[in-house]
């Protein structure tokens, strides 16, 4: 099975100080559940990055927005996230996924505890 999906960048601006949303256009029949990832490749980086053009990424957005996922992250000075800040709507980028599984007791009796940092947990 080929997990490579082609997306489209639809916009990428500045929610907060320093953090970035990047919303991409994807297959409608792609689908994933909270707590999922991406692996997100971009097609070519306009600034040098020793770790490539692929990074993974949590998905912010619901599951029930078709066609679309965002994902959010802190600008920093890897070529990768340069490039990804500059990217126009209508760019291309590959992505593949969705990966990873979170799922919570079906005993709610049960007592839960989550531990989370950096932006993506947003």
């Amino acid at each position: 099975m080929n997990l490579a999906k082609n997306g489209t960048v639809v916009s990428v601006r500045k929610i907060a100080e320093r953090t970035i949303e990047a919303a991409i256009k994807v297959p409608e029949d792609f689908n994933f559940t909270a707590g999922q990832y991406i692996w997100l490749m971009l097609p070519e980086l306009n600034y040098p990055d020793t770790r490539g053009n692929t990074r993974m990424w949590s998905i912010s957005s619901s599951p029930n927005r078709k066609g679309e996922l965002a994902i959010i992250f802190r600008t920093g000075p890897s070529g990768y996230k340069k490039t990804l800040v500059e990217m126009a709507p209508g760019s291309k980028v590959t992505l593949s996924g969705p990966y990873g599984h979170m799922e919570l007791p079906e005993n709610e009796s049960l007592p839960v505890v989550f531990l989370a940092g950096g932006v993506a947990i947003a």
